[in-house]
């Protein structure tokens, strides 16, 4: 009896002991309040993110496909009668399209359209020239005009860099005052105006081809989406015919 007493206590306290080591290992296991309030911080952020990234995405893709749509109403003569309708939808959604790809850390658009099977050639065509179809037919109107002076010597190019004035100047005067000149409608022919003004030798030490320069840095450092306010239009149009006083002196 006695030998079965201390039998009966040993098994109690082995028991015990394991009854001990599986509250322990229970208590190890479950996670802190505080443990699971981070992990559910980080999927509400994870969740959001791929929610932000889905809106960014289907915004996109619903530019892209609007875009298309204009392009092909466009090319079959929807636009004919009427087309600064057609010009003024398509800017709007060359601008919505750069503010759709400021919303991603690096966008690629050959990508974007293999990952959705878009085929838009049109599109494609119509975002690398950055302008409406009408636009790029008279600026290609334009090269055109200047290919045909190119072998005129100083004369030819006089009257090339007359010809971009007065481009630029049609850009400032159709701004609109309330938004200003987006800097994607001026800056590519402002660019080919200053490259055509360091060709031409007698202005290279004026003060009028230096403010030139200066308004190329200030445009160039501005985001796309970014513009020349009505002051600074009414100053680069003083700057751009001081310019043309002194290519037509010199020339």
């Amino acid at each position: 009896f006695f030998n079965l007493g201390i039998m009966t206590l040993s098994k109690s306290k082995s028991y015990a002991s394991a009854s001990s080591r599986v509250m322990a290992s229970a208590d190890t296991a479950v996670p802190s309040e505080d443990v699971l309030s981070q992990e559910l911080v980080l999927n509400d952020l994870l969740d959001h993110h791929q929610l932000e990234l889905h809106a960014k995405e289907a915004n996109m893709y619903a530019t892209l496909r609007q875009l298309e749509f204009i392009e092909n109403a466009n090319a079959i003569g929807v636009f004919n009668d009427s087309p600064e309708v057609y010009e003024k939808a398509c800017d709007e959604k060359l601008r919505q399209y750069r503010m759709a790809t400021d919303g991603f850390r690096e966008f690629d658009l050959e990508k974007f359209l293999r990952d959705y099977d878009l085929q838009l050639d049109a599109v494609v065509k119509r975002i690398a020239a950055g302008m409406n179809a009408n636009k790029q037919y008279e600026q290609d109107q334009r090269q055109k005009e200047r290919d045909r002076h190119k072998d005129k010597g100083m004369l030819g190019l006089a009257v090339e860099i007359g010809q971009q004035i007065v481009s630029l100047h049609d850009a400032i005067t159709m701004a609109d005052e309330d938004t200003g000149l987006p800097v994607t409608d001026i800056l590519p022919e402002f660019a080919l105006f200053l490259r055509n003004l360091d060709r031409f030798p007698s202005v290279q030490s004026s003060a009028e081809l230096a403010k030139i320069r200066h308004w190329e840095g200030i445009m160039k450092e501005m985001g796309s989406t970014e513009g020349l306010s009505t002051p600074q239009m009414q100053e680069i149009t003083h700057d751009i015919d001081k310019m043309a006083m002194e290519v037509q002196r010199q020339g």
